[in-house]
């Protein structure tokens, strides 16, 4: 008589997803912080590309654009972790030709990678795409919280007497309680839509690091 041999299995817990909470603090913190660093990027590569432009005679300037597109390289490894951090999945960096041996077969290389100029590319998109989606994350955070505490801190406003304020102007009334409830219903709807903000944001940054910083064939894949 045969028996079976049973072997117990262990199940495994699908990886919980963060909660509305936690994505809107990760979105936001990633969009906020992403001004900054676009903004050093920029600095440092149109630095170096200027000067690489400028000194490509005296053979120093295919140095200097080696180093700048290093420098590229750095900046789009930090971005391809920081979106895949938002995004909730790997972003796979692209095949980088390998360099020659040498410094000069080395400089001419790297100016002949393709992949690396993409890096620089990023480097000065990322900037004028930043400066959107932080001004924008930043007035939604301020309307939010400042509309809805508004009612904690209105009284500190210097008033004059001929002082106008929006509830007056669209209609709403001329006391400080309908400036308050005009004010406080702004800030909730800006908390209301922050999420929703702030997701768009950052799809849009993250976004540009995908076209951008990821091979073809890795985003087949």
């Amino acid at each position: 008589m045969s028996q079976t041999l049973t072997i117990p299995t262990r199940e495994v817990a699908a990886p919980s997803r963060p909660s509305l909470l936690g994505r809107l603090f990760a979105g936001s913190a990633y969009v906020l912080t992403g001004f900054p660093l676009a903004l050093v990027a920029f600095i440092l590569l149109v630095t170096g590309a200027s000067l690489a432009l400028g000194t490509l005679v005296i053979v120093v300037g295919f140095a200097i654009a080696a180093l700048t597109l290093a420098v590229a390289r750095g900046f789009a490894a930090l971005e391809r972790t920081r979106a895949a951090a938002v995004l909730g999945r790997p972003i796979p960096a692209p095949a980088y030709r390998p360099l020659r041996p040498g410094a000069l077969g080395a400089a001419l290389s790297a100016g002949a990678d393709p992949r690396r100029w993409l890096d620089l590319v990023h480097g000065l998109a990322a900037l004028p795409v930043a400066i959107v989606t932080f001004s924008l994350v930043l007035a939604w955070w301020a309307s939010a919280l400042g509309g809805l505490s508004y009612v904690a801190w209105e009284w500190a406003i210097p008033r004059g007497e001929d002082d106008t304020n929006l509830a007056e102007l669209i209609g709403l009334g001329d006391g400080r309680i309908a400036d308050i409830l005009l004010t406080t219903g702004i800030g909730l709807v800006a908390l209301l839509t922050l999420p929703l903000v702030v997701r768009g944001a950052a799809a849009v940054q993250a976004g540009l690091a995908q076209a951008l910083l990821t091979g073809h064939a890795e985003r087949r894949r």
